[in-house]
């Protein structure tokens, strides 16, 4: 009788060996619904010609503070490689609706180069640092024959 008692004390102060799941913070922002239209020609910062780009896509964020946080978005081109870039939000280039659900929008300026299509992946962060979900998509060329296109064939990005 005397080791059902240790057993049972053993395993009634976290002495079992297992440790308790942990529980998600309800403070993460969530993103879902990526969506992503081409539109009219466009000239980048850097001053070639493209499509404009618009990225939006929901979000859920509990404490409220993505605005003075960030979005980053990441285009995947197969020839030409990943074009990054970060916006605040909001900002010119980034507009939020709503405090804790609410829509973001991304415009920008794609350059497909001599690509077809490329991938499109999307993270916000808030104010804190706190980095959501990430959300990805493929975005065909709406050119043809592949246009727009820079003389240089470089795909890339530019915030407007």
């Amino acid at each position: 009788m005397l080791p059902l008692l240790l057993l049972s004390a053993a395993c009634s102060k976290d002495g079992g060996g297992r440790s308790s799941p942990t529980a998600t913070d309800p403070t993460i922002p969530a993103i879902a619904n990526l969506r992503v239209t081409l539109g009219q020609p466009c000239t980048g910062a850097s001053g070639v010609a493209g499509t404009v780009k618009t990225v939006v896509f929901d979000y859920t964020d509990a404490d409220a503070n993505l605005r003075g946080g960030s979005v980053t978005f990441r285009a995947t081109f197969a020839l030409g490689g990943p074009s990054t870039l970060t916006g605040t939000i909001p900002s010119r280039a980034v507009a939020i609706t709503g405090t804790t659900s609410g829509s973001i929008a991304v415009t920008s300026c794609v350059r497909f180069g001599s690509n077809s299509s490329f991938t499109q992946e999307v993270v916000v962060t808030d104010a804190s640092g706190k980095a959501s979900n990430a959300l990805s998509t493929e975005v065909p060329n709406p050119g043809v024959p592949l246009l727009p296109r820079d003389p240089s064939g470089t795909p890339g990005q530019d915030l407007m």
